[in-house]
């Protein structure tokens, strides 16, 4: 018997809907568009053997620290103005990156980076079930593919895109996918923003205690 609780895929959900995917197709973006033109970056800025080995170390290093800090910033922001913080501190990485100067800045933007890629990690599976509870296999299976192809495309066209812009574009193209993914959060927030305003005795409040329970999970640890 199907479950009468069961909604379209879309409706009422086209925002958030798109805003997944967009979210999980940045999210390995800023990792897999370095490795295939390290060269081209050292011809500008010398990098020692040692700052190769810390951008490859930064990503785990970061995705660990943000499995502390997003709960924090889901309890403070909530989880779609968290989603926004993801978004823009990866922005704001790849455009770094992009006009970096020298191996300091390219450093902290890696860091700014791939810590809103570990934020977008730990909040985006509390999004799918906020947004999509009778729909949790579906979505998650989705997003899960739309992030195997976000480390599949940059890593496919970094080098070409170096070849024919310099690795400097190469590098901040991807800041456009992450301002994209801001869009959808953006129309999510001011619409429930709006929908408080006209019945204020609504409060969600139930979202960021998925995310804060992480805290006391052995298994999340």
């Amino acid at each position: 018997m199907p479950d009468p609780r069961r909604l379209p895929l879309w409706a009422g959900r086209t925002a958030a809907l798109l805003g997944i995917v967009l979210v999980a197709f940045s999210l390995r973006q800023a990792v897999a568009a370095v490795s295939p033109i390290l060269g081209d970056i050292r011809t500008d800025i010398p990098l020692s053997d040692l700052d190769v080995g810390w951008l490859g170390t930064l990503p785990p290093l970061l995705f660990a620290a943000s499995g502390f800090i997003a709960p924090r910033i889901a309890r403070r922001l909530g989880l779609d103005r968290g989603i926004v913080v993801a978004s823009l501190l990866m922005t704001a990485g790849h455009l770094l990156r992009a006009f970096a100067p020298g191996i300091a800045v390219l450093i902290i933007g890696s860091i700014l980076a791939f810590a809103g890629t570990g934020i977008g990690n730990v909040l985006l599976p509390s999004i799918v079930r906020r947004y999509f509870p009778d729909r949790v296999a579906l979505l998650t299976a989705m997003y899960a593919c739309v992030v195997g192809v976000s480390t599949a495309v940059p890593a496919a066209l970094a080098a070409p895109l170096a070849e024919q812009a310099g690795w400097r574009f190469s590098l901040g193209i991807w800041s456009l996918t992450s301002v994209g993914a801001l869009v959808p959060w953006v129309v999510v927030i001011v619409r429930e923003r709006r929908q408080r305003a006209a019945d204020p005795v609504t409060v969600d409040v139930a979202s960021p205690s998925v995310v804060i329970g992480l805290w006391r999970s052995r298994v999340a640890l």
